[in-house]
């Protein structure tokens, strides 16, 4: 059984790829197949950033391209991410890794506008919160034939700060933004040795054009029932 040598760029799982005869450094991005059609638009490429030493019985064997990135790999072979509207678990939009960028982080959560291309079957402009559930590598013919239709576009993207483990939370019903910003009361009476404390104030909330409540965390609120002066 071969050992692990590469890391595949899409979900950071290790693998094991045979170079083919190539010599490929420690460090180098690679695509690889597993596939075994004759027609190599039917095998998908994966794509691995190299770690180790050449496995001769890997899972994957090496192709002669090479990129400078996971990135640039993923977008030269057919990779799409997959996003599921938060709310209702219900709209499933597909797009071309391209988009964003970078690697989306999985699960991660953006709050934006994305349209669906017309004749599409989730045609429209929909501006909410979206999770990020799959990056996906496809063969060309897969790609082309099943989601090349399909891609959507981002239009903007309003907020990404969002946590991991709670995202389309804090997404549906209020996130912060900026940064913390504190003040330091002066103790009275102080006990030995301490002079000085830093608190965290209070900070305004306003409603974005969407209906969501932000806090302002670089922002402290002076007056009101719950502001500094009280």
């Amino acid at each position: 059984m071969a050992n692990n040598n590469a890391i595949l760029c899409s979900d950071n799982t290790p693998q094991s790829v045979f170079f083919s005869g190539q010599s490929i450094n420690i460090g180098s991005f690679v695509s690889a197949t597993n596939g075994t059609d004759p027609d190599p638009l039917q095998n998908t490429q994966s794509c691995f950033e190299i770690y180790g030493s050449n496995e001769p019985g890997g899972e994957y064997t090496a192709s002669t391209e090479s990129y400078t990135s996971c990135y640039e790999c993923l977008v030269n072979n057919y990779t799409v991410v997959t996003l599921v509207d938060c709310l209702t678990n219900s709209l499933t939009l597909v797009m071309d890794i391209s988009q964003f960028g970078n690697i989306p982080t999985l699960n991660s959560v953006i709050f934006g506008t994305i349209t669906s291309p017309i004749g599409s079957r989730t045609e429209g402009t929909y501006t909410d919160c979206f999770q990020i559930t799959l990056i996906t590598q496809y063969s060309e013919n897969e790609y082309v034939n099943t989601y090349l239709p399909d891609l959507c576009t981002i239009d903007q993207i309003i907020h990404s700060n969002f946590s991991i483990e709670n995202g389309c939370n804090e997404c549906l019903y209020g996130f912060t933004a900026g940064t913390e910003s504190s003040i330091c009361v002066v103790c009275c009476p102080c006990t030995t040795g301490a002079t000085i404390t830093s608190v965290s104030a209070p900070h305004p909330t306003w409603t974005n054009n969407f209906g969501q409540s932000v806090s302002l965390l670089d922002a402290i609120t002076l007056g009101g029932p719950n502001g500094l002066n009280n």
